[in-house]
């Protein structure tokens, strides 16, 4: 069972009507349906900075090398022309030249995890991740973010 990307204009307008929670809030001005403040909230993934980055996939280490070689030989063009050139330099590659960057890859994921091992987030990013922790769960409850989900989860494949 696959879980949609997107809700449909018809299951929006669907909700904002029938839906108790789909209606503003008790008290509330708010002429905006539930469903449109639902569909507008996005939460900002708190990432701390000083953490490890991930390595780069195979194809990304594939364009860092090759990129300064498409561009000697085509000159100066605009860069999704040059990725494109990339992508078909890349499928053209042979399973054994591929190897190389699956190396690279593999080093680099090692790298990685390593790093992660030993990582431990500061103080100071802890604090900042938990107060944005709360302002999510405030943001949560006024637009019913919870109560819309918990609908759509237990009308899931009922169909």
């Amino acid at each position: 069972m696959s879980m949609p990307k997107e809700l449909s204009r018809r299951d929006l307008s669907a909700i904002s009507t029938s839906s108790p929670t789909a209606s503003a809030a008790p008290g509330s001005r708010s002429t905006v349906s539930m469903a449109t403040k639902m569909k507008k909230t996005v939460f900002n993934v708190f990432k701390d900075p000083e953490a490890p980055k991930r390595p780069l996939s195979r194809y990304l280490v594939f364009a860092q090398v090759e990129k300064d070689n498409v561009l000697a030989e085509m000159g100066e063009m605009p860069t999704g022309v040059v990725w494109k050139e990339l992508d078909r330099r890349w499928g053209l590659l042979n399973q054994l030249s591929k190897e190389r960057y699956e190396t690279a890859y593999q080093e680099g994921k090692a790298r990685f995890r390593e790093e992660m091992k030993n990582y431990q987030p500061s103080q100071q990013f802890l604090e900042l991740k938990a107060e944005s922790l709360k302002e999510q769960a405030i943001m949560m409850a006024e637009t019913g973010v919870e109560e819309y989900f918990s609908i759509i989860l237990s009308s899931w494949g009922k169909d």
